[in-house]
Protein backbone atom coordinates (compact mmCIF):
# COMPACT_ATOMS: atom_id res chain seq x y z
CA UNK A 1 0.00 0.00 0.00
CA UNK A 2 2.84 2.38 0.83
CA UNK A 3 3.56 2.31 -3.14
CA UNK A 4 0.16 4.18 -3.87
CA UNK A 5 -0.46 6.14 -0.38
CA UNK A 6 1.41 9.24 -1.66
CA UNK A 7 0.33 12.00 0.99
CA UNK A 8 1.18 8.84 3.56
CA UNK A 9 -1.98 9.37 5.20
CA UNK A 10 -2.94 5.37 5.62
CA UNK A 11 -5.60 5.12 3.18
CA UNK A 12 -5.90 5.56 -1.07
CA UNK A 13 -7.88 8.50 -2.15
CA UNK A 14 -9.44 8.30 -5.39
CA UNK A 15 -6.78 10.42 -7.22
CA UNK A 16 -3.87 8.64 -5.62
CA UNK A 17 -5.37 4.65 -7.03
CA UNK A 18 -5.87 6.35 -10.45
CA UNK A 19 -2.40 7.56 -10.07
CA UNK A 20 -1.36 3.92 -8.79
CA UNK A 21 -3.21 2.07 -11.57
CA UNK A 22 -1.81 4.42 -14.55
CA UNK A 23 1.66 3.36 -13.42
CA UNK A 24 0.69 -0.05 -13.95
CA UNK A 25 -1.47 0.62 -16.90
CA UNK A 26 -1.59 4.00 -19.16
CA UNK A 27 -4.56 2.90 -21.18
CA UNK A 28 -6.63 2.46 -18.26
CA UNK A 29 -9.00 5.37 -18.51
CA UNK A 30 -10.46 7.69 -15.41
CA UNK A 31 -13.99 6.56 -15.64
CA UNK A 32 -12.51 3.38 -15.03
CA UNK A 33 -10.50 3.79 -11.96
CA UNK A 34 -13.30 5.75 -11.03
CA UNK A 35 -15.51 3.42 -11.48
CA UNK A 36 -13.20 0.54 -9.56
CA UNK A 37 -12.68 2.70 -6.75
CA UNK A 38 -16.11 3.66 -6.06
CA UNK A 39 -17.31 -0.19 -5.75
CA UNK A 40 -14.15 -1.17 -3.68
CA UNK A 41 -15.39 1.40 -1.34
CA UNK A 42 -18.50 1.27 -0.32
CA UNK A 43 -19.36 4.92 0.09
CA UNK A 44 -16.16 5.98 1.81
CA UNK A 45 -14.07 8.39 -0.21
CA UNK A 46 -10.60 6.54 0.79
CA UNK A 47 -9.93 2.99 0.85
CA UNK A 48 -8.80 0.87 3.03
CA UNK A 49 -6.16 -1.43 2.77
CA UNK A 50 -8.28 -4.20 2.33
CA UNK A 51 -10.61 -2.11 -0.23
CA UNK A 52 -7.25 -0.96 -1.64
CA UNK A 53 -6.26 -4.91 -2.40
CA UNK A 54 -9.59 -5.85 -3.69
CA UNK A 55 -9.98 -2.60 -5.80
CA UNK A 56 -6.23 -3.36 -7.03
CA UNK A 57 -7.23 -6.76 -8.16
CA UNK A 58 -10.47 -5.83 -10.02
CA UNK A 59 -8.27 -3.52 -12.05
CA UNK A 60 -5.63 -6.17 -12.49
CA UNK A 61 -8.71 -8.66 -13.73
CA UNK A 62 -9.93 -5.57 -16.18
CA UNK A 63 -6.64 -5.33 -17.76
CA UNK A 64 -5.72 -8.65 -17.89
CA UNK A 65 -9.45 -9.33 -20.31
CA UNK A 66 -8.48 -6.09 -22.55
CA UNK A 67 -5.01 -7.07 -23.31
CA UNK A 68 -6.42 -10.62 -24.10
CA UNK A 69 -9.48 -9.27 -26.40
CA UNK A 70 -6.65 -6.85 -27.70
CA UNK A 71 -4.62 -10.03 -28.74
CA UNK A 72 -7.77 -11.87 -30.34
CA UNK A 73 -8.33 -9.09 -32.27
CA UNK A 74 -4.65 -9.18 -34.10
Amino acid sequence: MDIADIDESGTIDKSEFATFIKKLDKSTEDDKCNTIFDEAADGSEELSIEQFGKATFEALKDMEITKEEGADEE
